[in-house]
Parts: structure tokens; sequence; C-alpha cells
């Protein structure tokens, strides 16, 4: 995997305008308008962990049942492993 690049094409002023209101972390909630400092309960490190216990969730909802099998003998076999201090 490599770097993404996020790229804006500002097609005219009223875009430069929506997107400024929107993107601007002030109206995004990401500074405080109590103390106008960082707000810590909106970062992006929350945010990216809450994304991926969704992401989990919704995976294992689809699982088949051949992918749950197989992972509760791995599951098995890694509890064999700590029992006989192997790992």
């Amino acid at each position: 995997m490599g770097d993404v690049l996020n790229i804006l094409y500002i097609i005219n002023k009223a875009f430069f305008k929506k997107a400024n209101l929107v993107l601007n972390p002030k109206n995004s909630m990401h500074i405080s308008k109590n103390d106008g400092r960082f707000e810590d309960s909106t970062s992006h490190q929350r945010d990216t962990v809450i994304n991926m216990c969704t992401f989990m969730r919704l995976g294992r909802k689809y699982q088949t049942q051949d992918e749950l099998e197989r992972k509760k003998q791995l599951m098995e076999k890694r509890n064999r492993m700590i029992m006989n201090g192997e790992l």
C-alpha cells in the first residue's frame, strides 16, 4: 500500500464556500467552541477506531460456515500453544 493523496477540485466560488464551511476544523468540531483547543473526542484516531470496529462487525456478520470453522480451529491451536508455553 502507498500513500493516499486527497485532491479537492475547486469548481467554483459556491463550491469553495460550501467546502470551506464543511471542512473547516472549527466547523467540523475538531476545534472546541468552549476553549478553542483541539477536541480530543473528535480526533482522527478515535474515528479510525470506530471505523475499524464497524468493519470488523460487518466482517463477522457475513462470515461463511467454513470461515467460522477455520477460525475456531485457529483459536484452539493458539490456546494449546499458550497452555504449552509455546507463545
